[in-house]
């Protein structure tokens, strides 16, 4: 069964990092790292269509810039969580 998008949500945003939060009822869950080409697209995040489709919990990170995943941004998103 697939997560429904509308739980999926932001759980930190900045002008380096954004990471989307898509609850499910798993006791898996998956971290998504995108690319520096794919960029920000809603609340979409890496691998996102195959972990609703396999009933996954999952964080995905997308980098907002060419800058992938820097130290300070990545380190206070870390620390917020």
């Amino acid at each position: 069964m697939e997560t429904p998008a509308s739980e999926t949500r932001i759980i930190w945003d900045d002008s380096d990092l954004l990471i989307i939060y898509a609850p499910h009822h798993s006791e898996t869950l998956l971290l998504t790292f995108g690319d520096l080409l794919s960029g920000v697209n809603g609340f979409s995040f890496p691998a996102d269509r195959a972990v609703r489709k396999l009933g996954y919990a999952a964080i995905g990170f997308v980098a907002k810039k060419p800058n992938w995943y820097t130290g300070p941004t990545f380190g206070a998103a870390l620390d917020f969580a």
